[in-house]
């Protein structure tokens, strides 16, 4: 028989209490802000913009992450979900919270990563306990490129934003973990001092090495139109990607998309099947004709990260130390 949804709750909470992971006692000390729209996360979650009733109401300050309804039922439904090879959606959210604490908890510093704050026990009537973020007023970043056409960004905007990216790869890089999903989607656009700033977010498909998290992974990982050639072939591979050389990969698919303001790094007219052949040919995306990139910011895709042999390519820490350059070298 199910355990009770109560009880299943206090389980989740007292387990991330344990792992460092800060409780707000009184979810009502959040409202949703209802003239924004909440957005969906991946096939799990659902995100809401809140506001602090200790706070200017006129504000939007936070962001609850909750597991969407279809998903909570699963569990709920599911009379052995923590017996291993059941259902794993809780697992896989307390998976998250404990990565998110490590790389974007309270106290860490020069993260790239929008703010995790904590967990409250529920929220907007959710079963589970939802996630609680600084709010990114901005948006993701591929909405922010593609869909207001009076928005734009200069060619050096775009560069030191993939440098923000990149530093939070690497960040996470350093803490023996790996993000698997990397794309304009999920990077968070927000303002800091004045300048737009970007975040990497959702590690919902995040690995951990170090064996903090309970469950070292999901089965969901990179979207296939960035994913680099040994997962598209392999999906066990990522499993011993420990030096995150994936993570590379998709960021210079990354790169390409957003210098390009394209809805991916490949040529829109592209099936899975002719991703798949030109990989399977030696043949990483191409240059896009109409780009913000310079030669040398080609060059270090194509040479440095576009390697088949993952061994070869370049690490997230030197990515990072040569896309500051690229861009000192910009101004």
């Amino acid at each position: 028989m199910s355990k009770p949804i109560v009880d299943l709750r206090q389980e989740i909470v007292q387990e991330l209490l344990k792992l460092g992971v800060v409780r707000f006692e009184k979810s009502s000390s959040f409202i949703r802000d209802v003239k924004r729209a909440s957005t969906i996360n991946g096939g799990f979650s659902t995100v809401y913009p809140v506001q602090s009733v200790s706070d200017d109401p006129n504000v939007t300050k936070y962001a609850i992450k909750v597991i969407k309804v279809e998903a909570e039922q699963q569990v709920i439904n599911c009379s052995s979900f923590l017996q291993k090879g059941d259902n794993k959606i809780v697992e896989y959210f307390k998976r998250e919270c404990t990565i998110l604490n490590a790389c974007a908890g309270p106290g860490v510093k020069d993260r790239h990563f929008m703010e995790f704050l904590g967990i409250v026990d529920t929220f907007n009537g959710s079963a589970l306990p939802g996630m609680v973020f600084s709010y990114a007023q901005e948006g993701n970043l591929k909405e922010y490129l593609l869909t207001d056409a009076e928005r734009t960004l200069s060619a050096k905007e775009k560069l030191r934003l993939m440098t923000h990216l990149i530093k939070a790869i690497a960040h996470l890089h350093s803490l023996k973990m790996i993000h698997r999903d990397i794309k304009a989607e999920n990077v968070l656009l927000d303002r800091r001092d004045g300048e737009l700033t970007a975040f990497l977010s959702d590690l919902g498909s995040a690995r951990d090495f170090t064996g903090l998290a309970i469950v070292a992974d999901s089965l969901l990982m990179t979207s296939w139109k960035w994913s680099p050639p040994e997962f598209l072939f392999d999906q066990d591979a990522s499993k011993t990607d420990e030096d995150g050389s994936g993570d590379v990969w998709s960021y210079a698919c990354t790169v390409i998309e957003v210098l390009a303001s394209l809805s991916s790094p490949w040529p829109e007219k592209y099936t899975c099947e002719h991703i798949e052949a030109d990989l399977s040919d030696g043949k990483h995306p191409p240059r896009p004709s109409k780009a913000d990139m310079t030669n040398d910011v080609w060059n270090f895709l194509e040479s440095r990260c576009f390697c088949f042999d993952p061994g070869e390519r370049i690490t997230s820490r030197e990515a990072r130390d040569e896309m500051l350059k690229l861009y000192n070298d910009s101004l």
